[in-house]
């Protein structure tokens, strides 16, 4: 207590210009501090932004913050980024939240966003407290105007701070002078809503998607006011009580109408149980959905609970990202309270709501599990005909699906490539997939040889660059590209290895190794990378460069020269694979996995069965390699 109130008086010690209170822009007052110019900026990790105000117009009712300030970082998604704004009273006692997300505001360029509150009555002293929860490579830099000092800190909501050493955050308090009329949900006039009911069949945490619900309400109960979640936390090392996960009250369609943050504290680690937590009233159509995301990792989440549900209206969604639904029959355990409107009132303010025809999440979702059945039977035509009916009714859903291509042993579903980027990509597998058939004596490729290669491209501004072999994917082999449109330029302009890196992929879809994965896939990549340079010249890629001199066998080869003590038992395996390819010749590797394949049982890896180096010297041996030269590659390997 001691230290709160210490914190608590530095708000009238440092003093400062007087409050400023400016008409706003929109009518009504503006509580500002400063000339409204940035002379600096700061991220604050492990705290929160926090400036008092006082002394408001008499009946002021607050009804939005505006914040300065730019984002920074990157390999993350801004719309799900969000940051939490709270009003405390002078104990650091929140009274009123909204979030809002990193998207609002512009990387790198610091400028004014607006984070709108149900109009609140705020008492004579309040804080506005802004929380980013930011990393190394993801925040918001909020901005510093020096012309004042005295009124800022860095704090939480229920916790003492630190004052700001000099000037104060750019935060302005607007509202108006009198509340205005607004419809208030009757409290006393509600109901619960559910899909499913009764035990528990399952549960699940959702990496990358969330949980989203569609209801339809009975049609005098139009404002959402709650929601009921039955779930268990998970992991550990972090806390639960700054941990926060996101509701999101949408249409049918999944526009956001409202969204919300929410203590991971609100669910037990020990056993599975309800947690009730309060929305921002929200007027909502008569099909409506809940859809939270818990921004799940390896070592924190929460475990949804499901049930049994009569009728399909669950899904693995996210807003901007479309929705599948779940399994016939499944359902999650989550519930809503709606209630009537009691009549306008000075109370906060609901939004105007549109009724809006179209598809709904679920049917979209059903549209996108024909897709997928069409991949799955490599019916391209077939996909291309479903997306293109659904984009003439909504072109940014058909862009979501993407678009499918078709060569000899290739599949490709893009999303934003060029023309010429499809045909260089389908040209250059086609080109190593002949090496691997001509040069390693390769019949089958991957644990699907009655499938093509799937590939699936995804060119996003913002998006990390990653690109990898999909493990876990069921009834065809596939390779994953995603990253911003760069992700498909020469590395002598800023882009990747890119032509090494799919051929770097077709290794792993050849074989899975446990003690050999990234060394046998670069050995294959390397090798592939300059056959195929030999075959279609710097013109084989889209944005031509030489991928032989950058990313092959050269490259290769001058990694095995150096010394790197830190590499040793990676270049020992590199070496190895090479000196093999050399005096047994690289067909010898197609034999020897046909022969793995039949005579080892392996380690399964989702799709995929693992082998280790010594299965390769094995099958040599019974396939009569020279067991002099067998032995000399191995050494004393066991």
């Amino acid at each position: 207590m001691a230290a709160l109130l210490s914190f608590l008086t530095l708000g009238l010690v440092l003093g400062g210009a007087p409050l400023d209170h400016q008409p706003g822009a929109h009518g009504g007052t503006v509580l500002a501090y400063g000339d409204g110019k940035a002379d600096g900026q700061r991220s604050m990790a492990g705290s929160g932004h926090a400036i008092l105000f006082e002394d408001p117009p008499e009946d002021f009712v607050l009804t939005c913050v505006e914040l300065h300030g730019a984002r920074y970082g990157g390999n993350y998604d801004p719309f799900l980024a969000a940051a939490r704004v709270s009003l405390c009273d002078e104990r650091m006692r929140s009274f009123a939240e909204s979030c809002v997300a990193y998207e609002e505001w512009q990387h790198g360029r610091a400028d004014w966003i607006e984070v709108h509150f149900t109009p609140t009555r705020v008492p004579a002293r309040f804080y506005v407290v802004v929380e980013f929860f930011p990393t190394a490579t993801k925040g918001v830099y909020l901005s510093i105007d020096d012309d004042t000092t005295g009124h800022s800190f860095s704090a939480v909501p229920g916790g003492a701070g630190l004052p700001l050493d000099e000037g104060d955050w750019m935060i302005r308090a607007m509202g108006r002078d009198r509340a205005p009329k607004v419809e208030q949900p009757d409290l006393d006039d509600g109901e619960l809503l559910s899909r499913g009911d009764g035990e528990q069949t399952g549960k699940l945490s959702v990496a990358g998607n969330g949980h989203a619900v569609v209801f339809r309400r009975p049609s005098k109960l139009k404002i959402v006011t709650g929601a009921a979640l039955y779930g268990q936390l998970y992991g550990g090392g972090y806390d639960p009580d700054r941990t926060y996960f996101q509701v999101f009250v949408c249409d049918k369609r999944l526009k956001v109408l409202s969204r919300s943050m929410h203590p991971y504290s609100l669910f037990s680690n020990e056993a599975f149980g309800w947690a009730e937590l309060d929305l921002p009233p929200t007027a909502v159509p008569s099909d409506f959905a809940i859809l939270v995301y818990f921004d799940p990792a390896a070592t924190r989440g929460v475990y949804l609970g499901k049930w049994a549900e009569d009728k399909a209206a669950s899904l693995l969604a996210l807003p901007h990202k479309g929705a599948a639904k779940l399994d016939k029959g499944e359902g999650w355990m989550l519930r809503t309270r709606v209630c009537a409107s009691r009549g306008k009132e000075a109370v906060p303010e609901l939004a105007a709501l549109v009724e809006e025809d179209g598809f709904s999440a679920a049917d979209l979702a059903e549209i996108a599990a024909q897709v997928d059945q069409a991949e799955l039977e490599e019916d391209a035509d077939e996909a291309n005909r479903i997306i293109a009916e659904l984009r003439a009714a909504d072109p940014l859903e058909a862009d979501r699906l993407g678009d499918f291509h078709l060569s000899p042993r290739f599949l490709l579903r893009e999303r934003g490539m060029r023309a010429e980027q499809v045909q260089a990509l389908l040209r250059l597998m086609e080109s190593a997939r002949s090496v691997l058939q001509d040069r390693f004596g390769v019949v089958e490729l991957g644990p699907f040889p009655d499938k093509r290669v799937h590939l699936s491209v995804t060119l996003k501004e913002g998006m990390e660059t990653q690109l990898f072999t999909n493990p876990r994917s069921e009834g065809f082999a596939q390779i994953v590209l995603t990253g911003p449109p760069s992700a498909l330029a020469a590395p002598t302009r800023g882009g990747p290895h890119v032509v090494y890196g799919f051929c770097h992929e077709l290794g792993h879809v050849l074989a899975a190794w446990e003690d050999a994965h990234h060394q046998w896939a670069h050995y294959v990549g390397s090798v592939l990378t300059s056959a195929v340079h030999m075959e279609l010249g710097d013109a084989g890629w889209s944005d031509p460069y030489d991928y032989h001199q950058l990313e092959g066998m050269p490259r290769f080869l001058a990694e095995l020269e150096a010394d790197d003590p830190a590499a040793q038992e990676e270049l020992e395996v590199s070496r190895l694979l090479r000196a093999a390819g050399q005096e047994l010749g690289d067909r010898a590797f197609a034999a020897a996995l046909a022969w793995i394949h039949d005579h080892r049982e392996g380690t399964a890896f989702h799709s995929y069965r693992q082998f280790l180096l010594t299965d390769l010297r094995d099958a040599w041996l019974a396939l009569g390699e020279d067991a002099e030269v067998v032995g000399r590659l191995f050494g004393g390997r066991e």
